[in-house]
């Protein structure tokens, strides 16, 4: 793998097409599923073959068990996530704005984890059935249920820890209810997005 790209994943270079790739880090050795997708391909990780040294282990069971796409770093330090948001600031200089520029300092708070004030999670199905979690970072149609969330601060966890224990209570999706409207945050399916910590009700 060569660099990472600004949604998150990783790139490598096969027979001259980019390769983007979830869950890796610069350095690594991997076999993965690769699909063509005409100008560029995407791949399913299958094996760290040779680990990068910026590699670490995840501390979420979420995203190393569920394959949940609320995260797309854990597995990387924090060093290799600041350095790699300062290239991707100097690269959309030089790329859109065509200026050079000296790189960025990215500073960061000391708490890796428990400092978002919002997150956005999908609330899907009925009744019994419903779940709520983030979508699954290589199916975006299959929602991953979240019990906690290691970087939603605690007043977040708090609350989604009510809401999700009722989720049953939540208004039935009705079939006449399914189609999007324009202006809804709704996917094909229905589900309308809950955000949990800001302004959007649930």
């Amino acid at each position: 793998m060569a660099a990472l790209a600004a949604g998150g994943d990783g790139v490598a270079r096969l027979q001259g097409l980019a390769v983007f790739i979830p869950r890796t880090a610069p350095g690594d050795t991997v076999r993965a599923v690769v699909r063509n997708h005409g100008r560029f391909a995407r791949g399913t990780l299958q094996e760290v073959l040779v680990a990068s040294q910026d590699r670490v282990d995840a501390p979420c069971v979420h995203f190393t068990r569920d394959n949940c796409g609320g995260c797309q770093w854990q597995h990387l330090a924090m060093r290799t996530q600041r350095s790699a948001k300062a290239q991707l600031v100097s690269d959309a200089f030089e790329r859109i704005a065509h200026q050079s520029i000296a790189m960025p300092d990215v500073i960061g708070d000391e708490a890796v984890f428990g400092y978002r004030r919002t997150i956005s999670l999908t609330v899907r199905g009925n009744g019994a059935k419903r779940v709520g979690g983030f979508h699954h970072v290589y199916d975006p149609d299959l929602i991953v249920p979240i019990t906690q969330c290691l970087i939603a601060h605690t007043d977040v966890q708090a609350a989604w820890d009510i809401l999700r224990r009722n989720l049953a209570r939540l208004p039935v999706v009705r079939a006449a209810e399914t189609a999007a409207r324009p202006g809804d945050r709704r996917n094909r399916r229905g589900t309308t997005a809950r955000r949990v910590g800001g302004r959007e009700a649930a």
